[in-house]
């Protein structure tokens, strides 16, 4: 874990506190497990000796708060065995899109029907529900003993359909929401043209 110091500044606190120095550092630091690196930034406080303000620079992340509690927790799920296991990550992708479709109300008895189900009525477009199902096919050969196995080349693309999955169920209506929100304390009005 290597840190490298971008910039140093000294912040007057007045006539009866003492100067504090803080420092600005940048820090890699490569996983043993997966051998990823990962960017952080974060401020040294040199009067108090301790860390304030850190930040993951990269891999950026994303914002859950969108995520009902299930289905956050089984995405985190997900994350933990991502790097492990490429056939493991799957299966547990698969896990959260039927914790997502789930809570969207959908019928069924597998995925295939419920991800049909959605369709019917209208809530999956037809782009998100092949995406589903290709995630649905992934999670499969990830479960069983085929002659196709999941593979670390998999992993990007599963991970950016369970995103764009997650993105147009949970995270884009909550945006919509907050801007639609934000717009309206300002005394302005957002129309949708349908």
């Amino acid at each position: 874990m290597d840190s490298v110091e971008v910039s140093r500044w000294t912040q007057d606190l007045g006539e009866h506190l003492r100067d504090l120095s803080f420092a600005r550092f940048v820090q890699i630091s490569k996983c043993s497990v997966c051998k990823d690196i990962t960017v952080w930034k974060f401020t040294w406080v040199d009067g108090l000796g301790e860390n304030i303000g850190e930040q993951r620079l990269y891999p950026t992340q994303r914002d859950h708060s969108s995520l009902p509690t299930k289905v956050r927790s089984r995405l985190e799920a997900a994350d933990r065995v991502r790097a492990l296991d490429p056939g493991l990550y799957a299966v547990a992708v698969r896990r959260l899109l039927e914790t997502v479709f789930n809570e969207q109300g959908a019928e069924g008895r597998d995925l295939y029907a419920k991800v049909q189900d959605l369709v019917a009525k209208d809530r999956l477009p037809s782009m998100i529900a092949d995406a589903a199902s290709r995630l649905r096919e992934l999670g499969k050969y990830g479960a069983h003993d085929e002659e196709i196995e999941v593979c670390k080349d998999d992993v990007p693309a599963i991970e950016d359909l369970a995103n764009a999955i997650l993105e147009y169920v949970y995270r884009a209506p909550a945006t919509i929401a907050a801007l639609e929100e934000s717009v309206i304390e300002r005394g302005g009005r957002i129309t949708f043209d349908r």
